[in-house]
């Protein structure tokens, strides 16, 4: 199981107004095993404006697969912005999005 999540944030100097790259680390058992990258960007949703995050990177290792660790750190993303922007989502990824969305 996941036992922590760490974020780690590094200056990105290609996007305006100080954005910023952004990590979520899963850890189990004291190893890394899951990474999922993002970038926080402006999000205009019928006219108003809010702050959500384009997905970069998703991993984890595969030992760690079935151990809902990537899922766990997916929901994580999810709890701190209201739009997660994605692009190409394969089978994996849409399974992924349906899992979350149904709690």
């Amino acid at each position: 199981m996941l036992q922590a999540v760490a974020v780690g944030r590094c200056a990105d100097p290609f996007r305006p107004e100080g954005l910023y790259s952004t990590n979520l680390l899963g850890f189990m058992e004291g190893r890394l095993v899951s990474h999922l990258g993002y970038m926080p960007v402006p999000v205009n949703c019928l006219g108003t404006e809010t702050l959500g995050c384009w997905l970069t990177t998703w991993v984890t290792e595969p030992q760690a697969q079935g151990h809902r660790v990537g899922f766990w750190v997916w929901l994580e993303l999810l709890r701190r912005y209201p739009f997660t922007l994605v692009l190409g989502a394969g089978p994996q990824g849409l399974f992924a999005i349906a899992a979350a969305r149904s709690g």
